[in-house]
């Protein structure tokens, strides 16, 4: 279901407005599909919960570092999740190929590139 959106074999989308009642339907859909023989997986998306991460960087200490806000980013967004390097397809099916760093310290993702020193995330911001 490429074109829709949905990276799935089968999938159902709801274009209805009302974002509560979508998210309720989507549960109650997802509750009566898990039991139905055959079934591996079902998942309602639940677009209203999710982990938000809100950084405001200090500027000035991450120029004093010579590391500018694009890169604290990247490294941020890497950490996390990785970074989608290329696309393998296979027929119809298409499968990202997602480059991760190994797990890092905190004290670690404000290292400056240029001059090699390490600086805490949580002084660089807040």
């Amino acid at each position: 279901m490429l074109t829709t959106g949905i990276r799935t074999a089968v999938g159902l989308k709801d274009r209805r407005r009302g974002f509560t009642a979508h998210q309720e339907i989507g549960a109650e859909i997802e509750s009566l599909l898990k039991p139905v023989n055959g079934t591996r997986t079902v998942l309602a998306e639940r677009t209203a919960d999710g982990y938000f991460l809100d950084l405001q960087w200090d500027r000035e200490r991450l120029a004093r570092y010579g590391v500018s806000v694009e890169d604290a980013q990247g490294v941020i967004e890497n950490a996390i999740g990785g970074e989608n390097v290329s696309t393998v397809v296979l027929g119809q099916e298409r499968y990202r190929v997602n480059v991760a760093t190994r797990a890092i310290s905190a004290a670690t993702l404000g290292r400056s590139a240029a001059s090699g020193s390490r600086q805490a995330v949580s002084g660089n911001c807040h």
